[in-house]
């Protein structure tokens, strides 16, 4: 079983149904900061540089990453848990605090999204473990989607109901996406990632409306960031998959075999992902505020994937006001690291606990990784 915090978990007596999104976040306890990532480099690998002669250090990761620190299931050097349970438990738990404060006894329809697959459907999953609760089960009546879009993942869910609006409507939608990332990784990107799940529950067009929406795949930058998949984790069949999945090559794995700056299975490349974010996704955004008819002053918040610090600043302070927008842009990155599909949902929940999220609060919720993909949402609460 995962330790973690539960930061809404259901506590058996449910209270009214209340209006409002309603969200729920599990993550696990285990903090790991940026000293204790040097102390291991240091031990494991003690000649690892960065940017050539300088070595890691504490404040020199938080100044690239805009980290601090993030929260695993395992500790530095641990084998991983099994990927299904780790996942399922922490999905489960977070849809359990967003449907607790919801006061709901009935999900009507239920999406799913998280990075790397196990060959089970993680609604479903959700799904049993919601119904069997035994001090309070929930009924669910439709398990809709599971969603691999990697980081986008979340903020695709929200692009897949508003295109199909007409399903959804007037109908109690659960969305809930978990990552287990931290195993996947290997030396300097084990800097930027978390493991969480974060769930928003909500009733579509009364507590929550995606009024325009875009995705796009920019196929020419896809190996930006590549994950790979080994093919006994395919996604289960059904599963909606929105960005290209390849196999690991065994000849690149150089995992415990020798020093490497690499992740286990993929590639990374921050710098040309910084560049992407900053050049592709503003004109995704301006061009999807346009077409909702809002003025770009009326947005007051903006939640973007936090992939990194770096990049969250540069939409705030540069960015977003070029195309009008002036709004708080949420960010939780120093804390939780980079959470994948789960960064939005975890922001949203966090962003709404101090009061940003409002009765007609107009916000963007903005994807962007791997893929590369990129996924632009403007909702009103």
């Amino acid at each position: 079983m995962v330790v973690g915090a539960e930061l809404d978990v259901d506590r058996g007596e449910r209270e009214p149904e209340r209006e409002g999104i309603q969200t729920g976040v599990y993550v696990p306890a285990n903090i790991i900061t940026n000293a204790m990532l040097v102390d291991f480099f240091e031990q494991r690998v003690p000649k690892i540089r960065k940017d050539g002669d300088r070595p890691y250090d504490p404040e020199g990761i938080e100044k690239i990453t805009g980290i601090a620190a993030r929260h695993w299931v395992n500790n530095l050097g641990e084998a991983p848990d099994n990927r299904a349970g780790v996942v399922s438990y922490m999905a489960s738990k977070a849809a359990s605090g967003a449907i607790g404060r919801a006061g709901w006894r009935q999900v009507d329809v239920l999406l799913t999204s998280t990075t790397f697959p196990y060959r089970e459907s993680l609604g479903l999953n959700v799904a049993r473990s919601l119904e069997l609760n035994f001090t309070c089960p929930v009924k669910v009546d439709k398990v809709y989607a599971d969603i691999y879009a990697a980081c986008s993942g979340s903020a695709w869910a929200l692009h897949y109901i508003g295109e199909h609006r007409d399903e959804f409507l007037h109908k109690r939608v659960l969305v809930v996406s978990s990552e287990y990332i931290s195993s996947t990784l290997d030396n300097q990107h084990q800097t930027l990632f978390s493991d969480g799940a974060g769930a928003v529950a909500f009733t579509y067009g009364e507590d929550l409306e995606v009024l325009v929406s875009k995705a796009r795949i920019f196929p020419e930058t896809e190996g930006y960031i590549r994950f790979d998949i080994k093919e006994e984790n395919l996604p289960p069949e059904g599963a909606l998959v929105f960005v290209p999945t390849g196999k690991p090559d065994p000849e690149k794995q150089s995992y415990n075999a020798e020093p490497s700056l690499g992740m286990r299975n993929g590639d990374l490349d921050g710098r040309k992902v910084y560049a992407f974010a900053l050049r592709e996704v503003p004109p995704m955004i301006a061009e999807t505020v346009e077409e909702s008819g809002i003025d770009p002053a009326e947005i007051s918040l903006v939640i973007l994937h936090q992939a990194n610090g770096r990049i969250v600043d540069a939409f705030e302070r540069e960015r977003l006001p070029k195309i009008g927008i002036n709004a708080n842009v949420f960010s939780n990155i120093k804390d939780h690291g980079n959470t994948s599909s789960a960064s939005i949902l975890i922001a949203l929940h966090e962003a709404k606990a101090q009061g940003l999220v409002k009765n007609g609060t107009k916000a963007v919720l903005v994807g962007f990784g791997a893929g590369m993909a990129a996924v632009v949402a403007v909702v009103k609460f």
